[in-house]
């Protein structure tokens, strides 16, 4: 080979690692890493420990008198929404439970988990991506 070709395919090389790298970088950006894993266990945790004792907590001090009906925002429970690393909406309100669904936890999804008054119920789901 000449000393043209051993050029044209070291730039060959180079282009295409470049490319490879932005299709991947491009590929795991949608993906969540150990940090924010991290970030919305911690998130999910202080919820539900803070859920469970609005549940125990009589009406007349502000909770829920051994009920969940009345808990429609995170604020309810005492916890401030901006110091969370992720936006939390409370749906499916029932008596002894109700469904905590987190927004960009992976950017542009919305995972859902179940919180019993006696902590998380179940397992995170990706219900849109």
């Amino acid at each position: 080979m000449t000393n043209n070709k051993y050029f044209a395919l070291f730039l060959a090389l180079i282009i295409a690692s470049i490319a490879i790298n932005i299709v991947y970088s491009h590929a795991s950006s949608g993906a969540i890493n150990d940090t924010t894993a991290e970030d919305w266990s911690n998130d999910v945790s202080l919820i539900a420990f803070k859920a469970s004792e609005y549940w125990r907590t009589p009406s007349v001090l502000g909770g829920g008198s051994d009920n969940f009906s009345g808990l429609d925002k995170i604020e309810l429970l005492g916890i401030d929404q901006a110091l969370l690393s992720a936006e939390y909406q409370i749906t499916s309100v029932k008596e002894t439970e109700f469904t905590l669904i987190s927004r960009e936890v992976i950017p542009g999804s919305l995972v859902k988990t179940t919180i019993t008054y006696e902590g998380i119920a179940t397992l995170p789901t990706i219900i849109e991506l």
